[in-house]
């Protein structure tokens, strides 16, 4: 039978490094997800329809320009006109 042996990955880092950003990313998430359980209990019109459908709406805006400028990064023509945006958005 063969033993596994732990082996230092070549970057020098241990596994430990990998565990805690990870659980750092999980945090990212969770930590918005608690607070829209925790406001959709507590408050009684917040989980209603019509005013997600505001959310959303007033949010939109700024998430069509949080794409464009994302996919303008990433595609290295880095480009910060963001004001212009906002203006032709409006």
């Amino acid at each position: 039978m063969t033993r596994a042996t732990w082996r230092k990955p070549a970057n020098g880092r241990s596994d430990i490094v990998n565990i805690v950003s990870a659980a750092r990313r999980g945090l990212a998430i969770l930590i918005p997800v608690a607070a829209f359980l925790a406001l959709g209990s507590r408050v009684p019109h917040f989980l209603d329809l019509s005013n997600l459908l505001n959310v959303v709406r007033q949010s939109s805006i700024t998430g069509i320009c949080a794409v464009g400028m994302t996919f303008v990064i990433v595609i290295k023509g880095i480009d910060l006109s963001l004001p212009v945006c906002w203006r032709s958005a409006r």
